[in-house]
């Protein structure tokens, strides 16, 4: 059996297909052949808005990045934050205090609280998008996905219109 890669559930994806979407006079005939109905305006409605919704998110199961990828890009970024803060601390509490000398000569050494706290912060803040990603409760995405809500729904606004 194939085991599928475990994906994001959420991903960047350009909407201008689905902003594009234009249902033709033509296209109602047809859909309303496959319906065996005459579609009413609210129905066509409804079809529309939930194929404008399938448009604009289908694309992102298939964009959808690898938890994989996410957890070694996020590991990392957090990875550097934490080279970076210990590089920082190390240079500040040298012997020559370099780091304390240009606090103390712009006036800034508040600032040197305030950026140890900021960056502690970012690295916290990678450490739980570690943990939620990592959950497979998070993974989103799986192939297919996507078209079977959107053909459910479509099949709940027929069943609605009869």
């Amino acid at each position: 059996m194939v085991r599928r890669k475990a994906k994001l559930n959420s991903a960047v994806d350009d909407l201008q297909h689905a902003m594009a979407l234009n249902i033709t006079a033509q296209d109602w005939a047809r859909i309303e052949t496959a319906y065996k109905q005459k579609l009413s305006p609210a129905l066509r409605n409804e079809i529309y808005a939930t194929t404008w919704w399938f448009m604009s998110f289908a694309p992102s199961e298939a964009n959808a990045e690898a938890v994989s990828a996410a957890v070694d890009n996020l590991a990392g970024v957090r990875k550097a934050g934490q080279e970076f803060l210990d590089l920082y601390l190390l240079n500040l509490n040298s012997e020559d205090g370099s780091a304390q000398l240009v606090a103390e000569n712009f006036e800034i050494q508040k600032r040197h609280t305030r950026f140890h706290a900021d960056l502690t912060a970012y690295i916290k803040a990678c450490d739980c998008a570690l943990k939620e990603i990592r959950n497979p409760e998070s993974h989103g995405w799986r192939s297919g996905e996507m078209w079977n809500l959107w053909i459910r729904k479509l099949t709940e606004i027929a069943r609605e219109g009869k």
